[in-house]
């Protein structure tokens, strides 16, 4: 096998799902130096962190409104992926619509994991079960790439950043310069499929952790989230600092960098900290999410875990009904304080362990 020009089929279309790819892709860079990585993003543009990311060499959009469905606007990707006279296509997430595709285009190395009838469209199937996980993502998506002469366990997650930006950062952390306590990164939102936990039990929480810590409360969202943690900060007042609407792609691994943890759900931020090494407290709000907590949990960071006490009526294992907030209502603000301090009061003492440590606090 001499690989050239590798195509790969990114799994979801959230930042963290992009993140915990990192490693593979940095796996297959290392056992093949020079091999031309192209990844492909179904939406209707680009997303910032796959554009200039160093372990992307071509992005590939499959333009797809929300109006396509299925095979639709398939010829377009076909003669994209013609052009780019791929060896190997990888699936980190499999698809009918790209097995059609990676095959139509005469990709002669087809891999990924599917039952689905057409499954003989690949040339390698790798069998697993995401929806019962026994592993990490970022294990699954290595495991995948391993059908390409890959070695070696995988790595940390690999967040671009950007020299240019530190005079921003320096800029936007300016308020808390001088703070001599730790700094607590919240992202009280979330951008992907988790679900949204009562802002009052982050502000009770956050309010004890800033009292009882000397700690600094710096809020971190996109302009969406203004109004919802901008009543955080006010609730706060001095002992936070809102970054609302003001980080990017660029800016927001260095500012990560600058806490002592992040706070926060199951979402995309959890896993950017955990990519430049700070530690992190993350609450799984709905069962179905804390069953899979081993698949989703910051990756390579001592971490502290929450998750509901109780299942809402007619939830199974691994199954969510979303008729019911019962197993979000049961996590506490003083379930979070716990975890917070715990970790906090472990990190003051011994800044940034090296050592993976995952605590559940929560049973399941």
């Amino acid at each position: 096998m001499d690989l050239k020009r590798v195509v790969v089929r990114l799994p979801g279309s959230k930042f963290g799902d992009f993140l915990m790819s990192t490693p593979a892709l940095q796996g297959l860079k290392l056992r093949w130096p020079c091999v031309h990585v192209a990844a492909i993003h179904s939406g209707t543009s680009l997303p910032p962190w796959l554009i200039d990311h160093p372990l992307v060499d071509e992005p590939i959009l499959d333009y797809r409104p929300k109006k396509i469905s299925g095979l639709d606007g398939i010829p377009k990707l076909v003669r994209t992926l013609k052009a780019g006279n791929f060896d190997a296509a990888i699936m980190l997430q499999s698809r009918t619509r790209y097995m059609w595709a990676f095959r139509m285009a005469g990709i002669p190395i087809r891999i990924g994991c599917s039952d689905a009838v057409v499954k003989g469209l690949l040339t390698v199937n790798v069998g697993e079960n995401r929806d019962v996980p026994d592993r990490h993502e970022v294990e699954y998506n290595f495991d995948l790439m391993r059908q390409l002469q890959v070695t070696g366990l995988p790595g940390p997650m690999v967040l671009q950043q950007s020299e240019a930006a530190t005079d921003r950062v320096q800029e936007l952390l300016l308020p808390i310069a001088n703070h001599k306590g730790p700094v607590v990164a919240l992202t009280a939102t979330h951008g992907g499929s988790s679900r949204r936990l009562p802002r009052d039990v982050f502000i009770a929480a956050t309010r004890e952790i800033a009292q009882t810590r000397n700690a600094k409360i710096m809020i971190i969202g996109s302009e969406a989230d203004g109004d919802y943690n901008q009543t955080i900060a006010d609730e706060l007042g001095t002992r936070s600092l809102n970054l609302t609407g003001k980080t990017s792609i660029a800016t927001l691994g260095d500012v990560l960098k600058r806490a002592t943890l992040h706070l926060s759900i199951d979402t995309g931020t959890s896993h950017a900290a955990a990519a430049v090494g700070t530690p992190c407290v993350t609450i799984f709000p709905a069962s179905d999410h804390w069953d899979q907590r081993v698949r989703w949990v910051p990756w390579m960071v001592q971490t502290r875990l929450l998750g509901p006490q109780s299942r809402c009526a007619g939830c199974k294992p691994f199954e969510c009904n979303r008729k019911s907030e019962a197993c979000i209502a049961s996590i506490t603000a003083e379930d979070v304080t716990k975890a917070t301090i715990s970790l906090l009061d472990e990190l003051v003492s011994e800044p940034h362990p090296s050592a993976s440590e995952h605590e559940t606090l929560m049973p399941q």
